[in-house]
């Protein structure tokens, strides 16, 4: 299903093994994030603890693969959204955890499209929620971004979903995503 679902989402991967998210509309490249991740899946930091990220948009080499020089991003996933129009749309934020939330999940891409905003920030008017409109859209931000979220979802007349519920049973970090319960609870059933 992991093989499935990267292909779905367009992952690739770079020279020194990242993870490359393309944020794809369906019809044009508006750019990619690149992320190094550990045998943990965690990412991997850098010495003065920041998490390096590599943008298509900054490299002037690579430009020629996007739709253009003004960055103008959309939703990681995007694509899926016009391909299965009587879908339930699932937003979080980061790529990775979209990835791995459709790849356990039992519905398919008619029923659930799992897509990313690419920050906590980013619903501030960053990225594009027009594909949205008209949609039934639950948002499901990471830990403590609940209230910023809500104001989006309330605006919208969207669904809001607090995972600190589920962060408190898991007993989880601060800043924990909803893959990070899933993940958790995976576990412990393999461990049975």
């Amino acid at each position: 299903r992991l093989s499935g679902a990267m292909l779905a989402y367009n992952i690739g991967t770079g020279s020194h093994g990242e993870c490359i998210y393309y944020q794809y509309d369906g019809r044009y490249v508006r750019t990619a994030k690149a992320i190094l991740y550990g045998l943990d899946g965690h990412r991997l930091k850098m010495e003065d603890g920041g998490l390096p990220v590599w943008w298509l948009h900054k490299s002037p080499a690579a430009r020629m693969y996007t739709a253009g020089k003004e960055l103008k991003q959309c939703l990681f996933g995007q694509h899926l959204i016009a391909a299965h129009p009587s879908a339930r749309i699932y937003v979080v934020e980061a790529e990775k955890t979209a990835v791995m939330m459709a790849a356990t999940d039992r519905r398919t891409f008619d029923e659930r499209i799992w897509v990313a905003v690419g920050g906590s920030q980013m619903l501030k008017g960053a990225i594009d929620l027009m594909p949205l409109m008209g949609r039934d859209v639950t948002l499901v931000p990471d830990d403590g971004q609940f209230w910023n979220w809500k104001r989006t979802a309330e605006h919208y007349g969207w669904q809001c979903v607090d995972i600190a519920p589920l962060k408190a049973l898991h007993r989880l970090p601060d800043g924990c995503d909803i893959w990070d319960c899933k993940e958790d609870t995976l576990r412990k059933e393999a461990a049975r």
